[in-house]
C-alpha cells in the first residue's frame, strides 16, 4: 500500500513549467495520484518518488488533498495527504 510523506512544488529551470514531486513509500510503475477526486497523469520516478505531468502540476500546485493508488493485486490507496503550498511559487534565478 502506498504512503505519501511529502509534496514539493518548484519550477523546472529548463522549461519554466511547474513541477509537483510526491515522495513516499510503496510506489510502483502503475501508481496513480488522485487530486481533487480525479486521477492525474502520474510519472513514476522510483519506489519513493512520483511527479505530476506539467499540465496537472500547474493545477495541483494550488494545493488540496492527494491520494496515491496502486492497482491490484496488492494495491490500495494511501491515506489522504493535504498539501498547503506557500503563498507563491517563485522561479529560481539562473546562476
Amino acid at each position: 500500500m502506498p504512503v505519501i510523506t511529502s509534496i514539493e512544488r518548484r519550477v523546472d529551470p529548463v522549461t519554466n513549467e511547474p513541477v509537483l514531486t510526491i515522495r513516499g513509500l510503496g510506489f510502483v510503475p502503475n501508481t496513480v495520484i488522485r487530486w481533487s477526486g480525479t486521477d492525474r497523469t502520474t510519472i513514476y520516478v522510483s519506489p519513493f518518488e512520483l511527479a505530476l505531468a506539467s499540465s496537472d502540476a500547474a493545477l495541483a500546485v494550488r494545493g488540496g488533498t492527494f491520494v496515491a493508488r496502486n492497482e491490484s493485486p496488492g494495491g490500495g490507496e494511501s491515506r489522504p495527504f493535504v498539501f498547503k503550498p506557500a503563498t507563491s511559487l517563485r522561479r529560481r534565478a539562473a546562476h
